[in-house]
């Protein structure tokens, strides 16, 4: 297994050598961008010495090419738990200024039943370009068939790798959603999962894998977004292109800081609801229906979030919705969303996840 890196920030050098890597290769960006041997120290962060007599590592900013002493050198102790084969899945990081974070996610990684082919961490700390472009850095960089996306704050079950490669092996399917655990405030692990009624307003890439020749057919994220969106957009053009994404409950990442709720109204991402919409207007429907509550309503923030729909936002580059468009929208997601409620009053809601395996 190999891990390549764009841009570690200096601090991160600490914890690499309890990740189960064989070796750390260089990585560049686009063809586009610079391939400068990056082997001097006169740019800032570019050498950081590992701790615990393991070899330095050479770091570099995103736009450079980083090399690693020795090709063939195994820089890095084996993980404790014995690995039981290789696979045919790469584990794409984006990472932002989360030095802690990473650090438990990557010894997440090391402990896994089934080795990744490799591990692609971008950090985006001082670009801050956003995940979607980190993440299509990063898949670009690696070979295996299948790409699973992780966040940086985010654990890795033990059987994560092993259930992706499994799932991938027996199903004829175009990428996976996986479930995510979290901590609530009293400290108990509880379940963070998209309700089952919901079909289209889910995937994150905190915990997905697609298959890479589908990646490739797509283009892979759509970099217009910044920080919200761009996963479910990814998913949704993945099933527009006439691929099956599925529900695979027993992949299973853990996020230990307590996050917030399903349907929550981005008030902040107008322009990431705006371009969603354009991807698909029919799924969509069921975004803007799974933010409609009371609370949203009683608060403002649903007829603020309509409004700036409507306006042009910055950067410019996203037709907002005319009014026809937006009147015709929130009549269906209206509708929808009142169909939900008499459905959970009545007969509750559905048992299963859609499309689950």
């Amino acid at each position: 297994m190999k891990m390549l890196y764009s841009k570690l920030h200096p601090c991160l050098s600490k914890q690499l050598h309890r990740s189960k890597i064989l070796n750390l290769g260089g990585v560049a960006h686009t063809t586009a961008r610079s391939e400068r041997p990056c082997h001097d120290t006169g740019v800032a962060g570019t050498y950081c010495s590992v701790m615990e007599g393991v070899q330095s590592a050479f770091l570099c900013p995103t736009d450079q090419v980083t090399e690693s002493p020795t090709q063939n050198e195994n820089l890095f102790t084996s993980s404790p738990v014995g690995i039981m084969m290789g696979s045919e899945v790469d584990v794409v990081i984006p990472t932002f200024r989360r030095p802690k974070a990473l650090e438990a996610c990557l010894n997440s990684l090391s402990n896994q039943t089934v080795a990744p082919a490799s591990i692609e961490v971008v950090d985006d700390s001082e670009t801050d370009f956003g995940p979607g472009i980190s993440r299509n850095i990063g898949w670009r960089r690696g070979s295996a068939k299948i790409v699973a996306f992780l966040d940086d704050d985010c654990i890795a079950d033990t059987r994560w790798i092993e259930e992706i490669q499994k799932i991938f092996d027996e199903n004829d399917i175009g990428g996976i959603e996986g479930g995510i655990t979290t901590t609530n405030e009293a400290g108990e692990i509880i379940e963070f999962n998209p309700p089952s009624r919901i079909r289209w307003d889910r995937f994150k890439t905190a915990n997905m894998a697609v298959r890479r020749d589908i990646l490739i057919e797509i283009d892979g994220f759509d970099e217009r977004y910044f920080l919200h969106r761009e996963d479910t957009d990814l998913a949704w053009r993945v099933i527009d292109a006439g691929h099956k994404m599925v529900w695979a409950s027993g992949c299973v990442i853990h996020h230990p800081e307590p996050i917030g709720v399903h349907g929550a109204v981005y008030g902040a991402f107008p322009r990431s609801e705006q371009l969603l919409y354009h991807c698909n207007p029919k799924k969509y429907v069921e975004s803007a229906a799974a933010k409609i509550s009371f609370n949203s309503v009683k608060n403002g923030k649903l007829w603020k979030l309509q409004k700036d729909m409507r306006t042009v936002q910055t950067p410019s580059d996203v037709k907002p919705l005319t009014r026809v468009q937006s009147w015709s929208l929130w009549f269906k997601a209206w509708a929808l969303a009142i169909f939900w409620l008499v459905r959970r009053s009545t007969v509750g809601e559905p048992k299963n996840q859609p499309n689950s395996v």
